[in-house]
């Protein structure tokens, strides 16, 4: 570590000889906390005093001009306030030292923490007619009682650190937040116990250990150890004329939405959980198969139109040829998952034989303007599913056998999935068919509709801001292509919670023009239509999720 000179020039005081130290109270009248101070220059000054003579009674004006201080330990300090007295002893300055072209009778002024004038932590400064405003009190706050032995640092308003130890095999270190002379972990405002040794008063919830509905089974092996360990199950063949796949379906069981203002509770961001990871790599390796389900209650998808499936099917031309021959659609869908899953494009085939690519998410999100049908209708989705599906797998489901004892794989057997855009929890937002494709989103509606998704929503609104901020991309470059078109949520047409915001006002949020939002409702819908009190709060939630993109 290199020393610099630091051109702080101090005063020069005595002779030649070494500098004598001086003591002597004095009174704090400004104190630097941070770069906005006047006096700041670098990081050195922070905690920077000025000070008055407290025997002079002196008075100052411009507190620039009167000499200063610097904590004599900057690690561990009290920060002074204005009008606390505090100990000033001279000391050598940055430049006391001639191997660094320094000088021995340079000194600077170093301060103590300030005095405790009347022995307690709330109340240190000793008013005069200056700074008698100035006083701090806490009237409210008591000392702790120390115990023989303790170490203990307290804060001017009741924080509290004490570390004790009593007798030879009792230890503790409590951190609080209170009022009173001994800690109460039931009367504090906040506290934090380590304790070895020594008990704790806590309240139980219940002393009826039944009232717990669980039973204690001691821990024999550790847990980590065995979820670490692989589970026992065969791998399957890559041969995709024999593979056999291991079913992992969640049981949702009959699925109800929770109306009411819990419906529109939002936390935003991308779920990190153990668990699911341990899945994703369990999928990955082939060990399980997640099978992609919707609660159909909640969903953003209605029951196949027939105008929809009765569509021809794109021409993908040349594609037939990726798929492997004698394959039956089913096995053709599962390879697809896994190639989308490594970064390829996935081939897809429905259960008319026809060929439908899924490229990888697009971020610029390309699109072209449909010439074969009008677009009057932009309707946003959610998938009422685990919020780490992935478009792939989400086409799979559509494309699918929906008998669940057929090769283990569930799904709704349908020629066309249900939307154009497929948004993951990261924001990426993947094309699914192109706008000249009418898809199975809202029945009655998609002859003159896009549909745009969004991965999530089994149970709460798990949107991440990413996802919205995609919407709103999504909405805008449509707007462009489609002037007339107007946006809206399929609970607005539909008896369905899908996608657990009120659109019109997510639109109003992020700049939509008035006459490109649509206020109305079907008549067989809302959502709401016997409860108001989910408008509320789903135009709550929509408020949340654009708070970020405002």
């Amino acid at each position: 570590m290199s020393l610099t000179k630091i051109n702080n020039e101090g005063k020069i005081i005595g002779g030649s000889n070494s500098p004598k130290n001086k003591t002597s109270i004095k009174r704090v009248v400004d104190v630097v906390l941070n770069n906005s101070h006047p006096a700041w220059n670098h990081d050195g000054d922070t905690g920077k005093i000025f000070f008055t003579d407290e025997k002079n009674q002196e008075i100052a004006k411009d507190t620039l001009s009167l000499p200063f201080a610097v904590p004599n330990d900057r690690s561990n300090y009290k920060v002074p306030e204005i009008g606390d007295l505090v100990n000033i002893t001279q000391g050598p300055s940055p430049d006391y030292y001639p191997d660094i072209e320094g000088n021995p009778i340079r000194t600077q002024n170093f301060y103590s923490n300030p005095l405790n004038i009347y022995n307690n932590t709330t109340s240190n400064a000793v008013p005069n007619a200056e700074n008698q405003l100035n006083l701090t009190s806490e009237v409210n706050v008591q000392s702790l009682t120390p115990n023989s032995g303790d170490t203990i640092t307290e804060g001017r308003a009741g924080q509290r650190i004490r570390m004790s130890k009593s007798g030879s095999d009792s230890r503790s270190i409590k951190l609080t937040l209170g009022n009173n002379p001994v800690e109460n972990i039931r009367g504090d405002g906040a506290s934090i116990y380590l304790v070895d040794g020594e008990g704790c008063a806590v309240d139980p919830s219940s002393f009826n250990v039944d009232s717990l509905k669980s039973n204690y089974e001691p821990i024999v092996d550790d847990p980590l150890v065995n979820l670490e360990k692989a589970p026992d199950v065969d791998i399957p063949s890559n041969d995709l004329g024999n593979q056999q796949s291991q079913e992992f379906s969640f049981d949702f069981g009959e699925a109800q939405e929770k109306p009411g203002p819990n419906a529109g509770e939002f936390t935003p961001g991308i779920i990190d959980d153990p668990i699911f990871n341990a899945l994703d790599e369990a999928a990955s390796e082939d060990l399980i198969t997640i099978v992609s389900e919707e609660i159909i209650e909640l969903s953003g998808t209605d029951n196949p139109d027939s105008e929809v499936e009765n569509q021809s099917t794109p021409d993908d031309a040349g594609l037939e040829e990726a798929t492997p021959a004698g394959a039956s659609y089913i096995e053709i869908n599962i390879q697809a998952e896994q190639n989308w899953k490594e970064g390829e494009e996935a081939i897809f085939k429905n259960n008319a034989g026809g060929i439908i690519s899924l490229p990888q998410s697009d971020p610029d999100l390309k699109m072209n303007r449909a010439r074969s049908r009008q677009i009057d209708f932009i309707i946003l989705h959610m998938t009422a599913g685990n919020i780490r599906n992935t478009p792939a797998n989400i086409m799979r489901f559509f494309l699918n056998p929906d008998n669940p004892s057929k090769e283990g794989i569930q799904g709704r057997n349908w020629k066309f999935g249900g939307y154009h855009w497929i948004i993951e929890q990261s924001g990426d937002a993947t094309r699914v068919y192109s706008d000249e494709i009418q898809t199975n989103g809202a029945e009655g509606y998609n002859p003159r509709s896009i549909h745009i998704n969004w991965i999530g929503g089994a149970y709460e609104l798990d949107i991440s801001n990413q996802q919205s901020a995609t919407i709103k991309r999504l909405l805008e470059k449509y707007l462009d292509l489609y002037p007339n078109a107007k946006v809206l949520g399929h609970n607005q047409i539909k008896n369905k919670a899908c996608p657990r915001f009120y659109v019109p006002q997510f639109c109003k949020n992020i700049g939509i023009e008035e006459a490109n939002i649509f206020e109305g409702t079907d008549l067989t819908g809302p959502y709401w239509r016997n409860d108001n009190s989910i408008l509320t709060a789903y135009t709550k939630a929509a408020d949340e999720i654009t708070k970020l993109l405002i």
